[in-house]
């Protein structure tokens, strides 16, 4: 969230699957700083996306500097 309120995230990813409590404050940021959403079908995929052995609920892009 801290990166998405600086503008150093492109695209975040949300994972449909995830609790709304975890997601929300991460899509309302998002939105509020005009970063693009994308859905993925589960926290696993979006896991395994990611190169790591966890779920993940939401993952931002990082902007290259």
């Amino acid at each position: 969230m801290k990166a998405i309120q600086k503008g150093n995230v492109v695209e975040v990813f949300v994972a449909i699957d995830a609790d709304q409590l975890i997601v929300n404050p991460v899509i309302d940021s998002a939105k509020q700083h005009d970063v693009p959403i994308e859905y993925v079908q589960s926290k696993n995929e979006l896991g395994k996306a990611c190169g790591i052995d966890v779920l993940a609920s939401a993952v931002g892009i990082i902007r290259e500097k």
